[in-house]
This record gives C-alpha cells, structure tokens and sequence, in this order.
C-alpha cells in the first residue's frame, strides 16, 4: 500500500483519451483475455442493444481500475477517490440519472468514491454481424461452479422449458470445475431441454504484478455480463442465484460493516442496477431466486433435483478460491461456514475435502470467521438489525426475509455445534431453542 488516495485513469478502446488533465490510459488490451469469449455466448443474437454494450465496457473498466488502485495507508486504509474517464458509443443515455445511480452503485459496493465521466462516440463491442443460425437462449443465468448456482441450473435442466444459457467466469481458472458440473446437470436434462455453457474471461493484467485482493466491483462485472448476454438473446431477465444469507450478508461484527462484507447481490445493490438499465431504456432486469431461501434450503432444492453428493462436493464456494490451490475450498473462511452449514442440514453431512478441518484452526488468521460467527450467533438479531448497514429496497419482504435468517441461523449453530465448535448460551433466544431443537 502507499500513501495515494486519488486516482485518475481513462479507458478507451480505440485509442481515444481526454486531452486535457492527467489521465493514466488503459484499455482492452490491459485485460489478459479479450471480448472475443463474451462474444461466444452471444452467437445466437443478431446484435446487442447498444445500451447493453456500454453497461459491460463500463464494467470492464471499473474492474480493472479497482484491481491496479492500491487501498491507502493512513487512518482509513480503505477509501480511495477514483476518478474514471470511460469512452461509450452515446454519452447522452448516461448524463443525469443514470451516472449519478451508477456512482451509488458502486459506492455502495466499495465504499470508495467514484467519479465517472462518460464519452461518446465508441464503436460498439459487436462490430461483426453474426449469422444468428442457432436458437437463441429464453433464459441467461450466472453460473460461478458454487452450491447456489450450481442447484439453480440443476433445478432448472431437470424440468422441461426454454434453452438456458449459463454464463461462466474464468477467474482462478474457475471454469475447472463448472465443466465437470455442467456436464453433471446437462444429463439431468436427459435431452428434454437444452442448457449451454460458455465461460468468460475477465482478468486484469496489473503493473508489476500487482493486484488489489478485494474484489467488490466483481459482482458489477458479473451482472454486466449476464445482462449484455440477455440482451443479445432477447430475454428481459438475468438470474444471479445466491442464498438469502450471502445475499443479505448482515455484517457479523461491527468491524465487518460497509465494504468489509460484499454485498453484490445485495436486494438494494440489484434494485439500483435494475433502476440504472430501466435510466438508460434498457429492458432486462436481474433477479435473484433464492432470496428468501438459507443455504440449506438451496442444497436441498439441488439435491432434489438429482445431483449427486460427490458432484455438490465438487462445487466451489470459498472466498479465498485459487486453482494454485490442491482443495476447492478452505472451509474456515465465512462462505466456507455458511457452505459447511447449507450441506449438513440437507444431506447430513458435507462430502466436501476442505483444506482444513474446523479442529485445525489454531491460529487467529485462520479462526476469526468461526469467532465473529459465534459472536453474531450470541446477538440478537431483528428487524432493525435486518438494514443497519444496507437499506432494503420496497419490494423487500421484510418478514420472510427475518424469518430465512432466523431459520439459516439456526443451520449455522447446528454446523457448529456438530464440529464442536458451539456451546448453547440459553439466554440467546431463538439461536438457543435451535439447538436445542
């Protein structure tokens, strides 16, 4: 880290950058894969909406900037002010509402201040015609090789309806283990419906090696991508499947508040990025489907559509994924936990081989998910703990949503308390009566 808190990069595809101020230029060619794989699974399309292209270029650029701006030294070693000069077809449709909701959007995301100017004139991402000879898909949905959205396209390819296309990301070679996935749910369609899969890259080439290890602004660039791939096939919808616990992530100590807890999928974060595609006239809309569902409940919902014990163990989970790495998951990292706890509610035990077992945690590095999970399982948690640090958009159940956390909770403390890692407190309430139970 260093001592610069203020940024000012420009991004341009072709070369174009601002003539005046001081400007770091980067470009598509700073990405170690090119647009060429996104352009893969829009094939089937004749052309992407225009708005759609410059929602992914955006994106693209936002991540690369956030990955090469190193957090700052000092009493707030988070903040950083970036200032980003992105070069779109139409900068009009951008003016007005529609920067001001994408700067919220990301601020919310990152806790950083971001700048954004927007340049017009770009040609569009799809500069080739395509032949559009095959189908196109009815649905586009995420697909990152975890539990979730691994029991959503398994839900999905055992029940008849219209082609699905799952989009991939290449992070950490992450398309490892979607293919032995994908191949385990294309069989549950036993032909009766088509599901295909293209992997995306998009990892950023960085100076000196260097690469900022929060990825907040990663969720932005999947919901571009799977919105640009709708809106190349015509469907007004782009599922991003999380369990309600993840997509809350209420934080579990007062020190996990703001940026330190992601909060990508977040109801509010999606409401705003369907207000932003409604503010520049796009038509596709993002929705999570397991909202209201705990971990436990999305694994059940995979096992009841077919999948195997060993192909949910297969799945990828961990926050601190690398392919460098010989086991998936680490099992001591928070989503690691909130796995652990989703497997052993709905198979009764967890087949997966996590690099660490919940008894070897004997340092503070390694031990502090399970801590401040037993600290947050020892507070009470209600209403207006539900948007102390994130306000839920009005089409939000308030209720149904207490009522998921309430019973996920209740997962969490029988995982613990099954690796011995929980002492029931009688006075926690509803946390208690769960264990008791």
């Amino acid at each position: 880290m260093s001592s610069q808190r203020v940024f000012r990069y420009a991004f341009s595809s072709v070369g174009k950058y601002p003539t005046t101020g001081e400007w770091s230029h980067v470009s598509e060619a700073d990405f170690h894969t090119s647009l060429r794989r996104i352009g893969q699974a829009v094939l089937a399309a004749e052309v992407t909406p225009a708005w759609a292209d410059d929602l992914l270029r955006i994106a693209r650029a936002v991540y690369l900037v956030d990955k090469r701006a190193p957090r700052p030294r000092g009493l707030d070693p988070w903040t950083r002010d970036l200032h980003l000069w992105v070069h779109v077809t139409d900068a009009d449709r951008w003016r007005g509402e529609p920067i001001t909701v994408l700067e919220t959007v990301l601020r919310a995301m990152t806790s950083d201040q971001w700048h954004l100017t927007i340049e017009g004139g770009a040609p569009p991402i799809d500069v080739q015609p395509r032949l559009g000879t095959d189908s196109p898909a009815g649905e586009v949905a995420l697909f990152s090789g975890g539990l979730d959205s691994t029991a959503y396209a398994a839900q999905q390819a055992s029940t008849p309806g219209h082609p699905v296309l799952l989009i991939g990301h290449d992070l950490a070679d992450g398309h490892i283990p979607q293919k032995a996935l994908y191949e385990a749910i294309r069989r549950l369609s036993g032909g009766q419906r088509t599901i295909t899969y293209c992997p995306v890259g998009d990892s950023p080439a960085t100076p000196s090696g260097y690469s900022e290890p929060s990825t907040r602004t990663r969720g932005f660039l999947f919901a571009a991508t799977a919105i640009y791939a709708a809106a190349a096939h015509g469907t007004t919808v782009a599922t991003m499947p999380e369990n309600g616990q993840l997509a809350i992530n209420p934080p579990l100590t007062a020190a996990r508040r703001a940026a330190c807890s992601t909060r990508s999928v977040h109801p509010w974060v999606l409401d705003l990025l369907n207000h932003l595609t409604t503010a520049v006239h796009g038509d596709v809309s993002l929705h999570n489907p397991f909202l209201y569902k705990t971990k436990g409940e999305v694994c059940a919902i995979a096992r009841d559509s077919g999948l195997s014990a060993n192909s949910l163990g297969a799945t990828v989970s961990c926050g601190t994924y690398s392919v460098h790495r010989q086991d998936g998951n680490c099992g001591f990292c928070y989503p690691c936990l909130i796995r652990r706890s989703g497997l052993q509610a709905a198979l009764g035990h967890d087949p997966t081989h996590y690099s660490r077992a919940l008894s070897e945690l004997t340092t503070i590095k390694t031990a502090q998910h399970v801590l401040d999970l037993q600290q947050w399982l020892l507070s009470d948690f209600g209403a207006r703990e539900l948007v102390a640090d994130m306000p839920l958009p009005r089409s939000a159940d308030r209720p149904s949503l207490l009522a998921m956390l309430t019973r996920g909770r209740a997962e969490i403390v029988q995982m613990l308390a099954h690796h011995h890692q929980w002492s029931p407190v009688p006075e926690t309430g509803a946390v208690a009566e769960a264990v008791e139970r």
